[in-house]
């Protein structure tokens, strides 16, 4: 996407129709959603665990279409809908990349979508993502993780303190424990002799300040990755925009 084409979708979540949280959650969601449940006739069965029925998951497909083309988007900072044509969704289903080269030179791995019941074997993206983690313990575990042969590409937990001193959102401590992550997993990293091995990092960072503190070569390469996701219910806000 390019920025032109950024902009315009922003805009839209700045100037279309406002509502509250509550009404998007109730009106728009659940009752939208009960709506396509009826309509596309999808059911649950807890028996299977993997669904293979073609039917089902052609009609869950084009619900979860309609669904977005219907509500679009909710910025949950300026309480307006950010609207999508179906022109703007079947593109960008048609652009998802098919191959994600991550990491560099010996290190480096090619991610690619497995089918059901391919024979390749997976991908094994390894470490604690996200969770929770005292500066004691966080290189000793990425140590631990970086060495295992059978590993192709490496993550981290969330720094929940810094030199003793509790890490808060969107101050200097953030700032410190994003860049303090990044220094640690690189140092795993040479350790274990695979430098070059592909990350997906700065799970430290929970505002744009933390993926700011993050933007470095010696921190987060262009080989790496940093996970910018939807809110659950199809919400955005203007932070995750900006990262």
């Amino acid at each position: 996407m390019d920025a032109k084409k950024f902009l315009e979708l922003y805009e839209r979540g700045t100037t279309g129709k406002q509502i509250s949280k509550n009404e998007w959650d109730m009106e728009y969601i659940v009752e939208n959603v009960m709506d396509m449940v009826d309509k596309y006739d999808l059911s649950w069965d807890k028996q299977v665990i993997i669904p293979q029925d073609d039917d089902l998951l052609d009609r869950l497909f084009r619900a979860s279409r309609e669904l977005i083309l219907q509500n679009g988007i909710y910025n949950m900072t300026t309480g307006r809908i950010m609207t999508l044509t179906e022109e703007e969704v079947d593109e960008g289903i048609a652009n998802m990349k098919q191959e994600l080269i991550m990491g560099e030179g010996k290190d480096a791995y090619t991610l690619r979508p497995r089918k059901i019941e391919d024979t390749a074997e997976p991908c094994v993206w390894a470490g604690n993502p996200g969770a929770p983690t005292p500066e004691r313990l966080y290189l000793p575990i990425l140590q631990s993780v970086a060495k295992e042969p059978v590993v192709d590409l490496l993550t981290c937990g969330s720094l929940i303190d810094v030199d003793g001193y509790p890490v808060k959102s969107g101050g200097p401590t953030e700032v410190m424990a994003v860049r303090r992550e990044m220094k640690y997993l690189h140092q795993a990293l040479e350790e274990a002799g695979r430098p070059g091995m592909g990350l997906l990092a700065a799970e430290s960072a929970v505002t744009a300040v933390g993926d700011y503190a993050a933007t470095a070569d010696r921190y987060l390469r262009p080989c790496d990755s940093h996970l910018v996701a939807l809110f659950n219910e199809l919400i955005m806000d203007d932070g995750n925009l900006v990262r």
